[in-house]
């Protein structure tokens, strides 16, 4: 079933104060150790919580099952279990990084000589890269790198690099053949910046290709909510901070994505969307279309039934200043429940991007 984005407006919270970036990538829900900071850090995103504006952009939407072999060979499927056994993976890391990674590294085309991981963390995808590009220049890029220095020897990666993204796209030298991440561009304040200097780092012909949750859609639980405010100029309280997710500044959906990439600069834009989606909760397998929409429906009313009266008493009690310790309680509470406002958020339908420079 194809979804429908037509009606949707997109979010982003652009902050430039990069302190105040970097706190909110650690405390996304503003309930973190500093009371100075997660009082500045909300005032900074009342204050810079706007839409964004789209049009009608020329792209192929797809919609697949996900299957591994709709992608990747047998063949290539065991190369990429055979890198992961040598770096002692357990099973479970196996079948993440098979469902999770592999059927998105296999859209990078496979004469790239020259591949980048931005936002690679621990490195998982690219053990997937190595495996299906043997003879491949491979670099990474994060924040915060925090790749195991066995696996960067294994890899024979040819540089890794620890740095704002901005920055290292801005100093960069080398040209890609094609750039790879998955969920990170969720994470940008500026995507539209960004995204000209990733394209600005590759060869002409050269491909991007990025999985990422797209939160700026009627099918996101709070997306009524998010709009109210937006519309009316309305302020957050510190309990509402919940329905945002500050370490995803950008409220993506796919009208606004294809309208940033093509304004960018990119062309031959593809979306790719599964027939299944992740539902968020650990304990259940994916979901089709249908089962996770009633399964959203559930959640959200079970969530305006406990939780929105705790959160009004609580805000009604304390006249709207709620102390931060109440603060910390109640995301405690939220994020321990299936149905609470943090579990909800990460029910958001996922699509994967690519598109030529």
């Amino acid at each position: 079933m194809k979804l429908k984005f037509d009606q949707d407006l997109a979010f982003q919270i652009k902050i430039d104060d990069i302190e105040l970036q970097k706190y909110a990538q650690t405390y996304p829900f503003v309930n973190g150790v500093d009371s100075s900071l997660n009082r500045k850090l909300r005032s900074a995103t009342r204050e810079n919580l706007k839409t964004r504006l789209s049009r009608n952009v020329s792209f192929e939407h797809r919609i697949v099952n996900g299957e591994l072999s709709d992608f990747l060979s047998y063949e290539d499927q065991e190369k990429i279990m055979g890198v992961a056994k040598k770096l002692r993976l357990t099973g479970e890391q196996v079948q993440q990084l098979m469902s999770q990674f592999a059927w998105k590294v296999a859209h990078i085309p496979r004469e790239a000589e020259r591949i980048l991981c931005f936002g690679c963390a621990a490195g998982n995808e690219l053990i997937a890269v190595r495996a299906l590009f043997p003879k491949a220049k491979l670099y990474a890029v994060d924040y915060s790198l925090n790749i195991r220095q066995s696996w960067i020897n294994y890899l024979n990666m040819t540089d890794y690099v620890s740095m704002r993204f901005d920055d290292f796209f801005i100093k960069n030298t080398t040209k890609f053949d094609a750039v790879f991440s998955n969920h990170v561009l969720e994470h940008l304040y500026d995507p539209d910046k960004t995204l000209e200097l990733v394209k600005n780092s590759c060869i002409s012909g050269g491909k991007i290709v990025s999985a990422l949750p797209l939160e700026g859609t009627s099918y996101n639980p709070h997306y009524r909510k998010l709009l109210d405010i937006t519309a009316n100029n309305r302020e957050l309280t510190a309990l509402e901070f919940s329905w945002l997710n500050l370490g995803h500044p950008w409220k993506t959906n796919i009208q606004d994505l294809t309208t940033t990439f093509e304004n960018a600069g990119y062309h031959n834009i593809v979306v790719v969307s599964r027939s299944f989606y992740p539902s968020g909760f650990p304990q259940l397998n994916p979901l089709d279309h249908s089962s996770w929409l009633k399964l959203l429906k559930i959640g959200n009313q079970m969530n305006i039934t406990f939780l929105e009266p705790v959160r009004s008493i609580t805000e009604k009690i304390f006249l709207g200043e709620v102390p931060e310790i109440f603060v910390k309680l109640y995301l405690a509470l939220d994020s321990r429940l299936w149905f609470g406002t943090i579990s909800l958020l990460r029910s958001s339908p996922e699509v994967l991007i690519t598109a030529q420079i």
